[in-house]
């Protein structure tokens, strides 16, 4: 018997979750224990960037799921365009119009406002934490959509309805 589909997809899914939490706790402790500053604490900024890293995943992830091998050069395109419009490189005020609002579907526009806010101080990072769930939630509802309508494969079809014409 072989591995269905939604197994795939749900292994898939718990594995991403964990590497975003132990990356993020590896992060984080490098950061705090090299001398960086943290005015939300260690377990916010832990959360969060566990967060925008799960967030990250699930983005490139989809673009995979829906294009196959394709989507590796799509990856590419959009985080350079991430990279640009996020107001890691440029304050997002300065941007023109185009990027400023691409960079509201995007994760890294979040990730660096509340990772701002929570290194050095500022507002809340509820906003960007609601705008990180929401991608979050979109990524996962499409991967899922695309697992639903996706063919069971070959292999997996050989398994479920075995050649009744073996002698």
């Amino acid at each position: 018997m072989g591995i269905g589909r939604w197994q795939r997809f749900g292994a898939r899914m718990v594995i991403n979750a964990a590497a975003a939490v132990i990356v993020s706790l590896i992060g984080v402790s490098l950061v705090l224990g090299l001398g960086g500053q943290s005015a939300g604490g260690f377990f916010a900024l832990w959360g969060f960037e566990a967060l925008f890293i799960l967030a990250f995943i699930l983005v490139s992830q989809l673009f995979l799921m829906l294009f196959g091998m394709a989507g590796m050069l799509f990856n590419i395109l959009l985080l350079s365009m991430q990279l640009v419009s996020s107001g890691a490189m440029m304050p997002r005020e300065l941007l023109p119009d185009f990027y400023r609002s691409i960079s509201e579907v995007f994760p890294a526009t979040y990730a660096v406002e509340g990772a701002m806010n929570l290194l050095f101080g500022g507002p809340p990072a509820d906003r960007a934490a609601l705008g990180l769930l929401a991608i979050l939630a979109a990524a996962l509802l499409l991967g899922a959509a695309s697992t639903a309508i996706r063919r069971p494969s070959v292999q997996a079809a050989a398994v479920k309805s075995p050649d009744l014409n073996m002698n």
